[in-house]
């Protein structure tokens, strides 16, 4: 799955005489493909299983889902418009709130993909293997993204882990960092820590449009990385604006490992995880 789901949030101090208080409100929408903080509609390309509000007691308010479909408009001349719906949400804090970190996570349904041969062909469909394992099954995967972001009501507090298959934790005050400041994560896979190794090299991945490469639009592709190691990766932030971390993992179901439940589904796993968070001058 080569792009990606992220979340984007901006605060509001639009109301505020002074930039002491906290803001009235966030606004959050969903960042789908390559550039940020928006690229495209999600469109069917991958399914929305969950977006919810979590605080920082874990209680969760279900936040309402995007609607999937797109309308095209033609315009002259060769022109292309597309209306869609980015799951543009306002979230708004007053004094009853619960203090600390609350979190807008989002994450995908489980997507199923076999290749198969048939008759000389190379067959495809988004299916688990159970369905096609009469065949002469090439490969079979499944596909899940995990994204999240971060709202401080009043004071940062350290968010809490929402069990994620792989998930990324802060362990930095996310809603202060600026040019220069070393930003480190947790990274856990199906609750453990998870590292790089001589098979897989597991990296955290940093991009900006602030910074170029795919990101900023650029075919060179250059990003930030950073290995993770002993469930720990940390990126030093280059330049001011929104950033987007991501870490992918590729994992193969066998019978004695923490996958072993989907060996009738698939024979190996795709995961994604991102977080945004802003850097400031």
């Amino acid at each position: 799955m080569a792009r990606k789901l992220w979340i984007n949030a901006t605060e509001s101090f639009g109301l505020h005489k002074s930039l002491e208080n906290p803001p009235w409100h966030y606004f959050v929408s969903l960042g789908f493909g390559h550039v940020v903080p928006n690229d495209d509609f999600m469109d069917g390309a991958l399914t929305l299983g969950e977006y919810e509000l979590v605080d920082p007691s874990l209680s969760r308010t279900p936040l309402p889902m995007p609607v999937a479909e797109v309308d095209t408009v033609s315009g002259k001349d060769g022109v292309t418009i597309e209306a869609g719906d980015l799951a543009a949400r306002k979230i708004s804090f007053d004094e009853k709130a619960e203090v600390g970190t609350h979190q807008v996570t989002a994450s995908t349904k489980e997507e199923f993909f076999a290749l198969w041969e048939e008759d000389g062909q190379v067959c495809t469909a988004n299916k688990p293997l159970s369905e096609v394992k009469d065949k002469n099954v090439l490969t079979s995967v499944k596909y899940q993204a995990f994204a999240k972001t971060f709202l401080k009501h009043k004071e940062w507090t350290e968010p809490k882990e929402l069990g994620h298959a792989l998930e990324l934790i802060p362990l930095t005050d996310l809603s202060d960092v600026h040019v220069g400041d070393w930003v480190t994560f947790s990274v856990k896979f199906m609750g453990k820590p998870f590292s790089c190794t001589q098979e897989t090299m597991e990296f955290l991945l940093a991009s900006s449009n602030t910074f170029g490469g795919e990101a900023g639009g650029e075919l060179e592709g250059f990003f930030l990385s950073a290995y993770i190691v002993n469930g720990r990766a940390r990126i030093k932030m280059p330049t001011a604006g929104q950033w987007l971390i991501n870490v992918f993992s590729r994992q193969d179901v066998t019978p004695d490992n923490e996958l072993k439940e989907l060996s009738d589904s698939c024979n190996r796993v795709y995961f994604g995880s991102s977080v945004t968070f802003n850097v400031k001058a």
